[in-house]
């Protein structure tokens, strides 16, 4: 978290592009944040990413209290792998796209149920294996956040089952 809370002051202080690099390159050296055209083949990939199914994601709280409930931690979204992009890359590519979103740099317009991105609020984004598929794990700071984050990614993946397929870039 505290790397992606970086990364998003370091874009908001400087130029997406050079900062990015700079920041990503610290952690990681093979990481970098596409702009123009390649953030434009990047959300293609996005769009057209096949979800299998979106759940929310709940925290148990372990205290001596028995009646604390279930915190909503976030939200998972299961998707078919897209073709030569490992987790790692996924990874780069949703959580450049959710920051070049959240900062306006993206029209948000063009992908009205996008669900990888939360208007005014930073997220976290995981991708990890699962049963051959991928399991993007989405997270916000808070409840609410969190609630909206799993509505939208809900009705992304019922949108896309119901049509039968990824949207068309």
């Amino acid at each position: 978290m505290k790397r992606n809370l970086v990364v998003l002051l370091c874009l908001a202080v400087s130029s997406l592009t050079a900062c990015a690099a700079n920041s990503l390159s610290a952690t990681a050296p093979h990481r970098r944040c596409n702009s123009g055209a390649a953030e434009a083949e990047d959300i293609r990939l996005l769009k057209g990413v096949t979800p299998l199914r979106a759940e929310t994601v709940y925290d148990h709280p372990r205290t001596r209290i028995s009646s604390e409930k279930d915190r909503i931690a976030g939200v998972k979204i299961v998707i078919r792998p897209p073709a030569g992009v490992s987790t790692e890359r996924l990874t780069e590519i949703l959580q450049c796209h959710s920051a070049h979103t959240l900062l306006g740099q993206v029209d948000a317009s063009q992908w009205p149920d996008d669900p990888f991105w939360l208007a005014g609020t930073w997220i976290t984004i995981e991708v990890q294996s699962e049963a051959g598929n991928y399991a993007v794990t989405l997270e916000a700071d808070n409840d609410r956040d969190n609630l909206t984050l799993a509505a939208h990614a809900k009705a992304f993946a019922r949108g896309r089952l119901a049509h039968g397929g990824p949207m068309s870039p």
